[in-house]
């Protein structure tokens, strides 16, 4: 009896686990604000950062990530990878940058984006298209008054399959 009780309660644990990730995780939105260096240095700043959308469809929540992202009024949006998962996550892209805007956007490759086997060139005329540039083994320079904010995009060798 006691065997049966240990697999039963492995076995809730595990559906447990599997449910918390497939159906609670991909659905939570984290909203987080730091202010770093000096906050009353002129002009501050605000950068939105947006990470693992993996992206397939628009449905309501990436929606409100959309949304979110431009009421806090970033002056520039980073995508820090993971944002489609594969060929056919590109036209649900192409809708949530649009509902970007026209906010200066920069964006790095995860290794979703590496496993997909996405056209990086036709990743990044999309990307392009909605005022962003993709990093890749390059920098790009903004000026916010008299401050410089650089970021650079690195390929990850572990990912990279001779592209």
């Amino acid at each position: 009896m006691l065997k049966i009780s240990a697999y039963l309660l492995l076995f809730l644990l595990l559906v447990g686990i599997v449910g918390y990730g497939a159906f609670v995780e991909p659905n939570r939105l984290d909203v987080t604000q730091h202010t770093l260096g000096i906050a009353s240095a002129s002009p501050l700043i605000r950068v939105a950062q947006i990470s693992d959308l993996h992206l397939q469809a628009m449905d309501d929540i990436r929606h409100l990530v959309a949304q979110r992202t431009v009421l806090s009024k970033p002056d520039v949006i980073v995508f820090s990878g993971d944002i489609v998962d594969s060929k056919a996550s590109l036209p649900a892209l192409e809708i949530f940058l649009s509902e970007l805007g026209d906010i200066p956007k920069v964006a790095v490759l995860g290794n979703w984006e590496y496993w997909s086997e996405i056209d990086f060139q036709s990743l990044r005329e999309l990307y392009g298209r909605h005022h962003t540039t993709l990093l890749v083994n390059s920098c790009l320079v903004f000026q916010f008054g008299n401050h410089q904010l650089a970021f650079i995009g690195l390929e990850d060798k572990r990912s990279l399959t001779s592209r």
